[in-house]
Order: C-alpha cells, then sequence, then structure tokens
C-alpha cells in the first residue's frame, strides 16, 4: 500500500511542474492536441509465449484529458489471464516540435486474474507521441505497473494511417519480460 501511495504522489507532483511550474513553458504549449484521442486499438497480443487479445478505448472529456479502458485476454495451453484497467491520460503539445508531437501522462487502475487469482494494482507512464508525417506516428513511454509484480517497462509503438480512420498497429513493451503488439486503431469523432 505505501509503494502505490508514494507512486502516486511522486506521479502527482510531476504533473503539477509540468503544468504549472514556470520551467514548464520551455517543454509545453498551450493549445489544442495534434493527435485525435478518440480512438479503439484491437490488438493481437504476444506475451512471452502467451497469446490473445486486447482492446483499449480511450475518448477526450475534456480538454487536454482522455479516459482509457483496457481489457486483454492471454493464454498459454490451459493458463489464461484477464487484465481490466482504467484510467485518465493527461496529453498536451509540446512547444519544441511545432505541432508535431504530444506529451503524454496517464495514471489509472488493473485488475489482473491468472487462473482465479486476482491482484489490483496501479499504473503509471510518461510518453511522447510524435508525427513524423500526415500518415505515420510513433510514440514511446515508460510504464510502471504495480500488478503481481512491479514492472518498469520501455514501449515503443508505430501507427501508419491505411484509410481515412483507420492505423495500422505494432507496439512493443519491453521489460520484465518482452510483448509484441499488431493490430489496428479506429479513430472516431
Amino acid at each position: 500500500m505505501f509503494r502505490v501511495i508514494l507512486l502516486r504522489n511522486l506521479l502527482l507532483a510531476l504533473l503539477s511542474f509540468l503544468t504549472f511550474s514556470p520551467a514548464s513553458a520551455q517543454l509545453l504549449k498551450n493549445g489544442p492536441s495534434v493527435f485525435n484521442y478518440n480512438y479503439i486499438d484491437l490488438l493481437y497480443l504476444d506475451s512471452d509465449g502467451a497469446d490473445g487479445l486486447g482492446l483499449l478505448f480511450s475518448a477526450d472529456i475534456r480538454d487536454n484529458y482522455a479516459l482509457q479502458v483496457g481489457y486483454a485476454r492471454l493464454n498459454e495451453g490451459r493458463l489464461d489471464a484477464d487484465t481490466i484497467s482504467g484510467g485518465v491520460a493527461y496529453h498536451i503539445e509540446t512547444a519544441n516540435y511545432q505541432g508535431k508531437a504530444d506529451w503524454v501522462f496517464d495514471l489509472g487502475f488493473q485488475i489482473a486474474d491468472v487462473e482465479g487469482i486476482d491482484e489490483t494494482g496501479l499504473y503509471a507512464g510518461a510518453g511522447i507521441r510524435y508525427a513524423v508525417n500526415n500518415a505515420l506516428e510513433v510514440n514511446g513511454s515508460l510504464n510502471l505497473s504495480t500488478t503481481f509484480d512491479t514492472d518498469l517497462s520501455l514501449n515503443l509503438a508505430a501507427l501508419y494511417e491505411v484509410a481515412t480512420g483507420f492505423s495500422a498497429l505494432v507496439q512493443t513493451d519491453i521489460g520484465d519480460g518482452t510483448a509484441l503488439g499488431v493490430g489496428l486503431r479506429f479513430y472516431w469523432r
């Protein structure tokens, strides 16, 4: 419980610094995001031999904030694992990349069920989305999860627009284990 409170307080302090301090003017820009945060991701996931499907829903709830809800089901032989997550992402355009990048910070809860054993924890992340051109986006984030075993991981992803409102998505998580995701993102609104 102590590490959950400590993690929450550290993330809130970082967000406060980035959004309210004079030093933040060097990193952040006021104004709307260049990215759409209203989307649904459908992914095939492979995590250290276990595979399955993942779904992530994101919706802007007000300026610079998005609500995110996710579900993943992985199995390996007779072993099944379900994960449900929900939280809030804070996003703001970077000042240094002239309308091509957003800083993204997220915080939320996770519930994991592995063969009837339930565990609840927090997740937190900090990263950047960058528009290489009109069709290609790359992003990266550093993520911390406290479910079962505290894990710090690096997430790297690339999205390529294949049709209006649809992007092909490839991502990898590198941490205690390695995971790969391949799928499609549908933008709504």
